[in-house]
């Protein structure tokens, strides 16, 4: 569906491919602007077709009737033309809402959700795409995200109800950034494994459901945001082979010890937070010394002296103990 309405202020509504994806997007300016017209349109599977236009004009001049008559005719053409360009051409479409059906879609271009939600209802071919301004990521039990090489930015929310082949894609990126973040708090649930994952939107909360894991294949960033399990402990795993930028970060039932250890250099910033797999171990405790008492160098030499005769003594007797008694007498 598309309909366009003052293009050069209002939205359309732009859906491709009858039930795959339908958004509110803001298309480029059109000519028709620049003389006061304006059309609404509407796009179906096999064509488009003029639903409805409207010409205000104000001409004062007789002259300038007969050239606003040729003007209305061709117009709206010109209008819908550059409407549907705009859409197509735009670097940047803005839109309200993001829907894949159960018959799947692709997309590849750049668009901004306007903090509205990403909902993946069936396949999504997303390769090299950029999906910025994303309230939640909602990918239900049969939707999937192929996103090789693409970047979602969101900020209140990733469910993924399909699993671990709910979302692939190698090069790509999710980021939880602080806009469209819900009172400074992005929750997550299902069990995900992503290529690159950051979160590094100061005062940020990142709230686990109990029992998920979240893998990462790639690079985990992490800094200056809290992280804690829902209900119960959940898990954070960084594969064999990924990379860790992790600055100062608090950890709250998250166990990362399937995966690599984790900012093993740091500290948590939530004291007494439980944290399996997370931080510098702790030193062990330091081998107890005991004094022992010595005796002054006098001392010693005395008790030398007394151990040498001791040893004399015992040593004259043992000789004297040993000679034959004399009670011959002499001839």
């Amino acid at each position: 569906m598309l309909t366009a309405q003052r293009p050069c202020k209002r939205a359309v509504k732009r859906k491709a491919n009858a039930g795959s994806i339908s958004a509110y997007v803001l298309p480029a300016p059109s000519l028709a602007c620049g003389v006061g017209f304006w059309a609404a349109a509407e796009t179906r599977a096999r064509g488009l077709r003029q639903q409805q236009i409207q010409a205000p004009i104000s001409l004062a001049s007789r002259r300038s009737r007969s050239i606003a008559a040729l003007l209305q005719g061709i117009a709206p053409a010109w209008h819908i033309a550059w409407a549907v360009l705009g859409v197509a051409a735009s670097p940047l479409v803005q839109a309200a809402a993001f829907t894949v059906g159960a018959g799947g879609a692709a997309y590849h271009g750049t668009i901004d959700l306007a903090c509205d939600d990403l909902e993946v209802n069936g396949p999504l071919d997303a390769s090299g795409a950029l999906f910025t301004g994303v309230g939640r990521v909602r990918i239900s039990a049969a939707g999937s995200i192929a996103a090789a090489g693409a970047r979602i930015e969101l900020g209140a929310g990733w469910h993924n109800a399909a699993g671990p082949a709910g979302f692939s894609g190698s090069g790509s990126t999710v980021a939880v950034v602080g806009r469209c973040s819900t009172g400074s708090t992005a929750d997550i649930t299902g069990n995900t494994t992503f290529v690159h994952l950051s979160a590094v939107q100061a005062g940020q909360t990142l709230r686990f459901a109990a029992g998920s894991e979240q893998q990462v294949a790639g690079t985990l960033t992490l800094n200056d945001v809290t992280l804690q399990g829902q209900g119960g402990m959940a898990f954070v795993t960084l594969l064999p082979g990924g990379v860790q930028q992790i600055g100062t970060v608090g950890v709250a039932d998250v166990d990362a010890s399937r995966g690599q250890r984790l900012a093993a250099t740091g500290q948590n910033g939530l004291v007494g937070g439980n944290a399996p797999g997370w931080f510098a171990l702790a030193a062990p405790a330091a081998p107890s010394v005991v004094a022992v008492p010595t005796l002054s160098q006098w001392c010693l030499l005395l008790l030398s002296a007394m151990a040498g005769l001791l040893g004399g003594r015992r040593l004259r007797a043992q000789r004297t103990t040993a000679m034959p008694p004399f009670d011959r007498q002499a001839p």
